[in-house]
């Protein structure tokens, strides 16, 4: 399956239609019409738009292994507790705890706005990282 065919899935995966998820991602609608037709695959640039504006999973739209979106919604994360916040952060527990201080004291609509800018930020790196992942393993596939 190539780019094109499988960014046709992902878009359906996430229930969008093509100017919309051109929209999202911040390509020209023309363009996704070409990566989805297989008229010419997307560049690096236009990859990792794809892959950091949406939950597309950069493995997966590379080489076709792994699950199609990446992550969980939020909403799905809603329910976890303090005694369930990865060991990796146990080290920084102290910011944890002082930025938790901080939304409470602001209003509905700040803490809103703080809310959604840091889940689109740990995203994105998470999202990045992803997709340096499938570039090194490429690379490693292609040196083989």
């Amino acid at each position: 399956m190539r780019i094109g065919e499988r960014l046709k899935v992902a878009v359906a995966a996430l229930g969008l239609k093509t100017p919309e998820f051109a929209a999202l991602v911040g390509i020209p609608k023309r363009t996704i019409e070409d990566y989805l037709a297989c008229k010419r695959d997307p560049g690096g640039e236009n990859l990792a738009k794809i892959c950091t504006q949406s939950r597309v999973s950069a493995a997966w739209l590379l080489t076709g292994e792994g699950d199609v979106l990446r992550g969980a919604d939020a909403t799905e994360k809603d329910g976890a507790t303090r005694q369930d916040i990865p060991a990796a952060l146990a080290g920084q527990q102290r910011r944890v705890d002082a930025l938790l201080r901080l939304l409470a004291d602001l209003d509905q609509e700040s803490r809103e706005a703080v809310l959604v800018d840091c889940f689109a930020r740990a995203t994105t790196a998470q999202q990045l990282a992803d997709l340096r992942a499938a570039v090194s393993e490429l690379a490693a596939r292609k040196t083989a």
